[in-house]
């Protein structure tokens, strides 16, 4: 099974991309939203995340996100103990899907690739690229944040990673063209 990280940094469209690609019959783990509903859901999980970031991490049995967000965000040490809590349990269950699926090539969408080790369980990395100005203005617009936010977690990211294909996302070039060009690279490999 040939596995394709589907990376890049918050509001490059890596989600638009997945999207496509759902719609065109493949399987695409994304690990951002499996990540929340495992700190939802696990409760070991939910404990360390307790134990480590204090009782207002969560309120009642909702992850407390502005708090947490608040934290991690500008604070190298307390966003990788929190990955350390999360990812070890994404990659469990990401593998897990994996396993149960007879596809010939799944897609992981992640934005945080190699901090998180799952870039040991990907054949090809395909990274959406798009200009700065422009994934600030798309985070600002869907998650209702100042700018200063959107740099904090644009600058906690790592989002090159060598021999990686590049998905331009800027509003200008098609999506789906470039897209059916990768697919078509990959077959001949």
């Amino acid at each position: 099974m040939d596995v394709i990280a589907i990376t890049g940094g918050i509001g490059s469209g890596k989600s638009v991309v997945s999207a496509i690609l759902r719609a065109m019959g493949y399987y695409v783990y994304d690990s951002d939203k499996e990540a929340k509903r495992i700190m939802h859901t696990n409760a070991s999980v939910r404990a360390l995340i307790k134990t480590e970031f204090g009782e207002e991490s969560y309120c009642g049995e909702s992850l407390n996100r502005p708090y947490l967000a608040g934290i991690v965000f500008g604070n190298d040490a307390a966003r990788m103990k929190l990955n350390s809590i999360v990812h070890p349990e994404v990659i469990a269950d990401f593998r897990r899907r994996c396993a149960e699926k007879a596809e010939e090539t799944v897609f992981l969408e992640t934005a945080i690739l190699t901090e998180s080790g799952m870039d040991k369980y990907v054949t090809d990395v395909w990274m959406v690229d798009a200009p700065e100005e422009l994934r600030i203005r798309r985070v600002t617009k869907r998650d209702g944040v100042n700018e200063h936010a959107v740099l904090q977690r644009i600058n906690a990211q790592k989002t090159s990673i060598p021999n990686s294909r590049i998905i331009v996302n800027d509003d200008v070039i098609p999506i789906l063209p470039q897209l059916i060009k990768l697919l078509k690279e990959i077959r001949k490999e």
